[in-house]
């Protein structure tokens, strides 16, 4: 679940090349595995760019949701596939929930 919240911080900073690469350029660290692992032990989520800061909260709120859901630092609060899912199912805060289909029905030709 970690891995899927990172992922969806990536669709959420979509100018940004992965998540705590900002930060760790700004400190001018090259070995980022052992600043990741400090980071994690400090228990830092990587943060977020102003730039979508409104399209994060309105429309890609689902995908924000599922982020703060997945990347909850003790493993046993995070959620399961099938709660992430009811992330994207849900239409509470707008009406345009996302749209989920069957692989087989969105992957058919036309």
């Amino acid at each position: 679940m970690w891995s899927l919240g990172l992922t969806m911080y990536s669709m959420l900073n979509p100018n940004l090349n992965g998540p705590y690469k900002a930060e760790f350029e700004q400190q001018g660290i090259i070995i980022k595995e052992a600043a990741f692992k400090d980071t994690i032990e400090r228990q830092m989520l990587p943060k977020m760019h102003e730039k979508y800061e409104m399209v994060q909260v309105t429309e890609w709120w689902q995908i924000l949701r599922a982020f703060n859901s997945c990347c909850v630092f003790d493993p046993k609060f995070r959620p399961s596939a099938s709660e992430v899912l009811k992330i994207f199912q849900r239409g509470d805060m707008h009406s345009n929930a996302f749209h989920l289909f069957p692989l087989s029905i969105s992957q058919a030709k036309p």
